[in-house]
């Protein structure tokens, strides 16, 4: 009631402030608030009112609210969450992605866009061919264009290759099919043509397209019929209206509504008859019947799609601005005939009025669309080929490339392996796609599988699409391949087998063999045949010829023998003829046996065959026992054809060798079903499921594979999953050993292909640090492995000290008896001893343990080791001769015993000799050889003693030894005359090891059984050339012959030092000695007794010297001149020495007596010119008996004209005796003993000029002159006395 009267009064006054607000001309906007809120209030006092009636309308509609807030609210945490997700997906993967449409590259395509803007742009071209090969990036260079040239206006018509043609059943002939085949390419093209713009742009077209309209336009059409059935209305059911509707007739007939009404009118009739003309055009009338009458119109079958279509093409282009239509996938049908109506096409299109304007046909072809260079000229007016992006040649690179681009370390995917595979991938989105689909493969599956192999995987998916989706249904051929593998592998073992067989067979035969050449077989042949001889009085015929017996080994012979073309034929009255048994002969070959067959098996024997054949078969032992677990691709590589059992469509086969390929090289392998499918974990985990897998398909993982499920794979194993190289593991046979007692089969069979594996011994590094298990693990190898320590050894990867670790740990656990069969097949000292490591093998082992090892491994210690802790283990190496005689043991032997070791090292043999080190120095003794050669041949050893140097000589010493240890010391040694091998002897004069004593040379020289200087001994003297003179300076005389000899030897030897030989001459006490050989003496040595005056010269001593030394005369006569001159007599010098005299200037003063000293006689031509030449000097004597009979015997022409002008010019020839020599003279001076005669002489001889002009002033002739070539003069008359 409250609320009632309120409400009243509340109404009351504002509908008295709203009328004094209209009374009063209040602002309208206040008026207005005044009505809102006197509106507000009457709505909240009616929802008052009525609030009993809505509440439970407002409670549902607040519970409908509520839940679907909370469905909201779901809704949106739902979408938030994917949104996060979307977002980590965003920021953890790949934004960019490749894809396979066309790209727009300017830079890359640069070039064919420029050229193709140029061929656009000339008037005169319409068809422009851009060709390349499919892949080429043909469509990518058009999409390039079109974005840099929009100018154009494009239309693009495109045919995949897989387009399907469907043609009638009724037509199935070849030219049928092919007319089919064109239609339905025509009428595609022309779709693709229409369905291109919009159905508006060609209203007038007679294709019929379902016309999407839209609701705006829908409700416009609605609007647009009612106002024209409004108008019809209003203009023609006046009274209809007016009566039914109550409008008044003088609305209906007002101006204004008329005029509109005729004008919606006009406009409604216009647009239905404009739609009744298009649809009348778009009617295609096939028959039409009126009663009786029929009118039918013919079928244009043999008219093309496009000539059918003319008319609608040329309306498409008048109703669009397309100026360049781009034909692209056209060339994949294999049809040129569409190439044909194409250009037809374009030429009606640009000869068309109506269109009026330019039109180019682009074609985007492969380069072999037609078959000749003429017609691809002859059709385009500008061709541009396109080079390739990618083929088998570059495919490689952009392979690695993208692959890089996803961030695959080189090692999961190789360089190589890319390159081997990328020849097979020709096209870029091939290409493209393979590593899309690799990129989406590799995240989704395991991250452990082999990155390189799933590339493989992918591009077999891409290349063999069919193939990859029956894989999955366990068939097609990769499975089959696989199914077929243990087929192939038995026909392996059969073919070995009957291999060996055939080797055992063959072997057996060569060791039977007895004979050990070819001869001696053919021996047994012929021998056998002539057993079978009748003997005498029959003739042998082989092959049809006469033969003798000797003729029979030949092999061709032995051939005719045993194919039965041996006769035995007698002649004369009773001729007759036999043939000998031929199976007789052949026994002799042996049974079963051909005589090729034995041939070979000699030839066999000779050529040591039979280790070759048993290497052999040890090689097909070995591959036979791995051939079980061969893989696909080990199968291939014993070159099986791997396709043998598998079904493959005949005429498909080149199909495949890309697939074949992959399965060979093991691109695809036998853990293929990883690659195509994810795993499902179960019972196993994931990674034990894979190490199962692992080994059914003899595929092994590494050593250090971890495994979880332990247990429950082995309740998976099978016994012959034992057998594989993958079964080892780590982690499994960890288990295994510390279960020993569960599973000792499984660890022996474990450790047994641990052995036989290739990488064995760094299995057992890599298991040596498993820690509590290794105990067992080493005593249970030692049991089964006997050759664990020769693998250990031969090991160059790891270093002794892991060696080392694992025989300390051997020694420690193993059993003495294995030990001592590994020890017994590969001996363990060699390394010890060489390793010097004794002491850490048996650090931790007990000395019963360790005595009874060092008994078994007969080791050579190399370094002992004097440790108080370890004295018994010294102790029982030194004296059982454990250790090697080397300086090191040594000096520990001797700190040991309290000895000094300072003369060790530069004679450790003296010093040995030294000591009371009985064992020592017996071990020494027992191994002396061995320690001169190692120890007294030491570089530091070079002070042993000459008296233990000449003790070692009655050992089992080698002569050759001692020489080489006299060498390597240097002591030097006082004498030699215990020693009577004059090798050693030598050794020491040689190499300067003794003293330089006359004994000792003269006992050298007994030795060598000669007494004559060799040149050791000259050497030796040399290097000791003080010494040397010092003794030779105080020698007294002896009669000794050997001494004589001696010391003849060392004047007369050039190898000796000249000092030396003069200390020799100088000892007055020896000159009887040397002076009666002076000849034997060097020109040095003679020249020194001379100048010092030892010996004189007398006409014997000059005699003898120069017997050996002429060119010593002058030498010797010049010494003493006056002493020569009064002996002149005694010497008896030869007229060659007289000549040669006169040129000497220490006998100037005696020319005349030695001119008088020649005799006439034995002038000859030689000692003629050398008068002329002495003659022809200014200073000379003058002999005219000498002058003349040099003149006479003379043939040299220069001499005697010099020597004449020189005696002229000193008038010391008279004129008359002048013509008297040039009379018996003649040759060149023939006519100057005629007086009044003109003489002439050539002025190319030397002196003629002087000669000339000599005569002329000694008045012999008149005056010279000179004519031509000739001084010519006239020889004047002269008075007779």
């Amino acid at each position: 009631m409250k609320k009632n009267i309120i409400f009243a009064l509340f109404s009351a006054f504002m509908v008295i402030t709203i009328a004094v607000g209209f009374y009063m001309h209040w602002n309208l906007t206040a008026i207005a608030i005044l009505l809102g809120m006197l509106f507000v209030g009457t709505i909240c006092y009616l929802i008052g009112i009525c609030r009993h009636l809505i509440m439970p309308s407002v409670n549902s509609w607040k519970e409908k609210i509520h839940k679907a807030y909370r469905k909201y609210i779901r809704r949106i945490a739902v979408n938030c969450g994917r949104k996060v997700n979307r977002w980590k997906l965003e920021d953890t993967g790949e934004n960019h992605i490749s894809l396979l449409s066309p790209i727009d590259d300017f830079k890359r395509h640069k070039e064919y866009i420029i050229r193709l803007k140029n061929a656009i742009d000339q008037p005169n071209v319409f068809n422009i061919a851009l060709t390349g090969s499919y892949g080429a990036g043909k469509s990518s260079i058009l999409k390039t264009f079109k974005a840099y040239y929009p100018e154009y206006h494009y239309v693009n018509v495109s045919l995949a290759s897989f387009v399907e043609v469907n043609l009638s059943d009724g037509d199935n002939t070849v030219k049928g099919k092919e007319d089919g085949f064109e239609e339905q390419l025509e009428y595609s093209i022309l779709q693709q043509l229409f369905y291109h713009v919009k159905a508006t742009n060609i209203p007038e077209s007679r294709f019929g397209r379902i016309e999407r309209i839209s609701k705006k336009k829908r409700i416009l059409m609605v609007l647009g019929i009612l106002l024209f059935v409004v108008a019809n209305l209003c203009l023609f059911c006046q009274e209809q209206v007016t009566k039914y509707f109550l409008i008044p007739t003088e609305v209906l007939k007002s101006s204004f509504l008329f005029g509109i009404s005729i004008c919606v009118f006009i406009i409604g009739i216009w647009v239905v008859l404009f739609q009744l003309i298009l649809f009348i055009k778009k009617i295609s009338i096939k028959n039409l019947t009126l009663d009786k009458a029929t009118l039918e119109f013919e079928e244009k079958k043999n008219v093309s799609i496009m000539n059918r279509y003319l008319d609608e093409i040329l309306y498409f282009f008048q109703g669009n601005k397309y100026n360049v239509v781009i034909f692209e996938d056209i060339d994949r049908f294999e049809n040129t005939h569409i190439f044909t109506k194409l250009r037809e096409l374009n030429l009606i299109l640009n000869q068309s009025e109506e269109i009026g304007r330019r039109i180019v046909f682009l074609y985007a072809l492969k380069d072999d669309i037609f078959a000749n260079a003429e017609e691809r000229t002859k059709f385009f007016d500008y061709i541009v080929p396109v080079i390739p992006f990618v083929n088998a040649s570059n495919s490689g690179d952009l392979f690695r490339r993208k692959i890089t681009g996803l961030r695959i370390p080189e090692a999961e995917v190789s360089s190589s392996f890319i390159t081997d595979i990328s020849a097979f991938v020709n096209d870029m989105r091939v290409l493209t796609n393979v590593v899309n689909e690799f990129d989406l493969y590799r995240n989704l599956l395991d991250k452990k599988l082999k990155k390189d192999k799933l590339l493989a995987m992918i591009l077999y998916k891409n290349l063999y699409p069919t193939d990859f989706s029956l894989l999955h249904q366990n068939k097609g051929v990769v499975y089959q391949t696989f199914f077929s593998a243990p087929k192939i592998r038995n026909e392996i073992i059969k073919d070995d087998w009957a291999r060996l067989k055939e080797i055992d067979s063959e072997i057996q035969g060569i060791s039977e063999e007895t004979l050990r050449s070819i001869e001696e077989l053919r021996a047994v042949i012929v021998g056998k045949l002539l057993k079978l001889w009748p003997g005498v009085g029959w003739e042998i015929y082989c092959n049809g010829y006469q033969t003798n017996i000797s003729s029979l080994f030949s092999e061709e012979n032995i051939q005719h023998i045993l194919k039965g073309k041996i006769y035995f034929i007698r002649n004369g009255y009773n001729s007759s003829s036999r043939q000998p048994n031929l199976d007789e002969i052949k026994s002799t070959l042996g049974e079963s046996y051909k005589y090729s067959v034995r041939k070979k098996y000699i030839q066999s024997v000779a050529n040591n065959k039979i280790e070759n054949l048993r290497d052999e078969r040890r090689t097909f032992m070995d591959e036979i026992a791995a051939i079980d677990k061969y893989t696909l691709s080990d199968i291939a590589k014993a070159d099986r054809d791997i396709f043998e059992h598998v079904e493959i469509p005949k005429g498909e086969e080149e199909k495949y060798k890309v697939l074949k390929y992959f399965l060979e090289k093991g691109y695809i392998d036998e853990e293929y079903f990883f690659y195509i499918s994810i795993f499902h974990e179960g019972r196993l985990t994931p990674s034990d499921q894979e190490f199962l897998l692992s080994i059914k398909f003899n595929a092994p993982k590494e050593f250090d594979y971890k495994l979880q499920e332990i247990p429950s794979l082995i309740q998976n194993l099978s016994g012959v999953d034992y057998d594989h190289k993958g079964i080892l593991n780590k982690d499994l046979l960890k288990f295994c050993l510390l279960h020993e007692d569960e599973y000792e089969d499984e660890c022996d069979t474990i450790l047994k292909q641990m052995v036989v594996h290739e990488q064995y011994i760094d299995l057992l590094y890599q298991f040596m640090q498993e820690g509590n298990c290794v105990p067992t693990f080493i005593k249970r190898l030692a049991h089964i492995d006997k050759n664990v320590w020769k693998s250990l050894d031969m090991d160059k990867k790891h270093t002794n000290k892991d060696k080392d670790r694992v025989i300390s740990t051997l020694f420690k656990y193993a059993d003495i008896n294995d030990i001592r069969a590994i020890n017994a097949s590969y001996p363990f000292n060699t390394y010890i001893n060489d390793n010097n490591n004794y002491s850490d093998l048996f650090e931790d082992i007990d000395q019963v343990r360790a005595r009874e090892l060092l008994d078994l491994l007969n080791l050579n210690v190399q370094s002992l080791i004097d440790d108080s802790n370890a004295a018994d283990t010294y102790s029982y190496i030194y004296e059982n001769n454990m250790y090697a005689l080397t300086l090191d043991n040594i000096k520990v032997i001797f700190k040991h015993n309290d000895l000094p070791v300072v003369n060790l090292d530069s004679a450790i043999y003296t010093s040995i000799k030294e000591t009371d080190l009985n064992e020592l120095q017996g071990y020494v003794h027992q191994e002396l050889p061995t320690f001169v050669e190692n120890l007294m041949f030491a570089p530091s050893n070079t002070n042993e003693s000459s008296d233990t140097i000449v003790s070692l000589m009655d050992e089992d010493i080698k002569l050759d030894d001692i020489i080489k240890l006299i060498k390597h010391n240097d002591t030097l040694w006082d004498d030699c005359k215990d020693i009577t091998d004059k090798d050693v002897v030598s050794t020491l004069f040689a190499e300067n090891k003794i003293k330089m004593t006359f004994e000792n040379v003269k006992h050298y020289c007994s030795c060598i059984d000669s007494w004559n200087i060799d040149n050791t001994l000259a050497a030796f003297m040399n290097r000791n050339n003080e010494k040397s003179m010092e003794e030779f300076t105080k020698l007294v005389e002896s009669n000794d012959a050997h001494e004589i000899e001696l010391l003849l030897s060392v004047v007369q030897a050039d190898d000796i030092k000249d000092n030396i030989a003069y200390s020799v001459f100088n000892n007055h006490c020896l000159i009887d000695v040397w002076s009666k050989n002076l000849s034997q003496l060097n020109e040095k040595r003679v020249r020194y007794v001379v100048d010092e005056g030892i010996i004189s010269i007398s006409p014997s001593n000059y005699q003898d010297i120069i017997t050996e030394h002429p060119l010593l005369s002058k030498y010797l006569l010049c010494k003493n001149p006056d002493s020569i001159i009064s002996e002149w007599d005694e010497f008896a010098f030869s007229i060659t020495t007289v000549v040669g005299m006169l040129s000497w200037v220490e006998y100037k003063k005696y020319h005349s007596f030695i001119l008088n000293k020649i005799d006439l006689e034995g002038i000859t031509p030689d000692i003629a010119d050398a008068l002329l030449s002495y003659f022809s000097k200014s200073d000379s004597e003058f002999n005219l008996s000498l002058y003349t009979e040099a003149m006479e015997k003379s043939s040299n022409p220069a001499l005697k004209v010099l020597a004449s002008t020189c005696c002229i010019a000193k008038r010391l020839i008279a004129m008359n005796e002048l013509a008297g020599i040039f009379a018996k003279t003649k040759g060149i001076f023939e006519g100057l003993d005629k007086q009044g005669e003109v003489y002439s002489i050539s002025k190319q001889i030397e002196g003629a000029q002087h000669f000339m002009e000599a005569l002329h002033q000694s008045k012999y002739i008149g005056q010279v002159k000179e004519k031509g070539d000739y001084l010519t003069g006239k020889v004047l008359k002269r008075k007779p006395k």
